[in-house]
């Protein structure tokens, strides 16, 4: 794993945990289960966390796919990850939307 992939999955840190790095044995466990496609995200919020449900949806045709528990804790971290990863895919997304809107009205 390149050091850019492990950097990656560092988590971010919060008042009762410190930033961490993935290990080699948790990365290889991460990629251990199939990936599904997903289009649709649901949150609950409950007393001790938060509940992350995934559905796949094509038209009328709705599939459960994945439903995650997290405490706080660790529902931040995910966010902070997520955050520090996407914000630049946002931008260049953004632009590239901005990009065809304005060549397409042309």
């Amino acid at each position: 794993m390149s050091e850019k992939e492990n950097k990656d999955t560092e988590l971010e840190s919060n008042e009762d945990r410190p930033a961490t790095k993935a290990s080699e044995s948790e990365w290889a466990v991460a990629f251990d289960g199939p990936a599904v496609a997903v289009t649709r995200s649901f949150y609950t919020a409950a007393p001790g966390g938060i509940r992350l449900a995934f559905v796949e949806q094509i038209g009328d045709i709705k599939q459960f796919r994945a439903a995650v528990f997290l405490n706080f804790d660790d529902a931040i971290a995910l966010k902070n990850l997520l955050v520090r990863n996407l914000t630049d895919i946002e931008v260049e997304l953004t632009k590239i939307k901005e990009e065809q809107e304005s060549s397409g009205s042309d």
